[in-house]
């Protein structure tokens, strides 16, 4: 009988039957984050900004306490004495404890206020740095561009300049053990950075 001619393979399914065989390689990532910014995220936000920023900032409302009270003092004590200066002092502390609070209120009320209010963006914690997805686009940062992070009660401070750039809560970050390997990679890359 007749032989039949042998059928050779496309090279397009050849190469389809390649990718099967060995999927593209996925970079590790440390972890990965849904980040809602609601008024609860910023609520966090500020108190850990607080918490874990300048003394002045951590102390001003207490520092304004302390002249109310001073004023409050120097009345019962000598209250003929000076009154223009003890309501001076009354005033100031009044000034003082209530900054920080108005600061929080207006602060948070123009998050609220922004387009991205309410919108959720995905964050990875990669091998070469920290890439953010959102619904007006993306974003990718080296980790040598980040000055410090800090662990918080309840989540992680990442800054650039000072400044916080990135807070991630504990409840948002997956798993939650990525939060101890992204400070030991942000360590090793400002170590190599220095």
């Amino acid at each position: 009988g007749s032989k039949k001619a042998p059928t050779s393979t496309p090279p397009a399914a050849n190469s389809a039957s390649r990718q099967r065989r060995n999927p593209p390689q996925i970079k590790h990532y440390d972890g990965k984050s849904n980040v809602r910014f609601s008024e609860d995220y910023y609520k966090e936000l500020c108190a850990a900004a607080i918490r874990h920023g300048p003394w002045s900032r951590r102390w001003l409302f207490m520092i304004g306490i302390v002249f109310i009270l001073l004023a409050i003092l120097f009345y019962a004590v000598v209250p003929a004495r000076s009154p223009v200066s003890n309501i001076l002092l009354l005033v100031c502390g009044v000034f003082v404890s209530l900054t920080p609070l108005n600061s929080k209120y207006h602060w948070i009320k123009d998050r609220k206020e922004s387009k991205q209010f309410g919108e959720t963006v995905i964050i990875e914690f990669r091998e070469d740095g920290i890439h953010q997805t959102g619904p007006f686009g993306k974003a990718e940062l080296l980790w040598e561009g980040l000055d410090s992070a800090v662990a918080t009660e309840n989540g992680l401070l990442l800054k650039q300049n000072k400044v916080i750039l990135i807070y991630v809560p504990d409840s948002a970050l997956e798993p939650i053990e990525a939060k101890k390997r992204i400070l030991e990679r942000l360590n090793q890359a400002l170590g190599q950075a220095g």
